[in-house]
């Protein structure tokens, strides 16, 4: 049985250490002209992709990663050039998006703000919540929400004199 460790992102069978340089691989990768983080999986797995590059150069390069933009080379936005997390959090309330996945959508769909990150659970560590509240919509998770001990439930239940 092959521990689950011991598999690498490459198909080389790579291990740290024999990556290309995070430098010169950022640099020969940034030639590229890719824009997304879906174009370099495109890349990656289409075998143009040579061995000394891993695939996953998040966890790869741990210690030199700062986020796809920077990577690929797009510019853009880093951490302290967005907008306040509340400034941030406003603006998106007045789009209306209902889910997860509109604001996904949104993001990619080129009307989103530069200074607004596509990821704001990531940008905003320190002041995120939830989804909910993100998006404006108080919606709570079934894994954070929190229930009333049965005790307490069924006390309060009692006082509602259903039949």
């Amino acid at each position: 049985m092959v521990k689950k460790q011991a598999i690498r992102s490459s198909r080389s069978g790579r291990k740290k250490g024999q990556w290309r340089p995070f430098a010169k691989a950022r640099a020969d990768v940034r030639t590229l002209g890719l824009k997304s983080r879906t174009e370099w999986n495109a890349y990656a797995r289409s075998g143009e992709k040579p061995d000394d590059i891993p695939v996953n150069p998040v966890g790869d390069y741990k210690e030199e990663w700062q986020d796809w933009g920077d990577w690929l080379g797009r510019g853009g936005p880093k951490k302290g050039q967005y907008r306040p997390f509340v400034e941030a959090r406003a603006f998106v309330h007045t789009l209306g998006l209902k889910r997860r996945r509109n604001w996904g959508a949104y993001s990619k769909s080129g009307d989103k703000p530069g200074d607004i990150p596509a990821n704001p659970g990531q940008f905003y560590r320190t002041e995120w919540q939830s989804w909910g509240d993100w998006l404006g919509t108080g919606i709570i998770a079934p894994q954070d929400r929190q229930y009333r001990p049965f005790t307490a439930a069924r006390e309060f239940v009692h006082t509602l004199d259903l039949k």
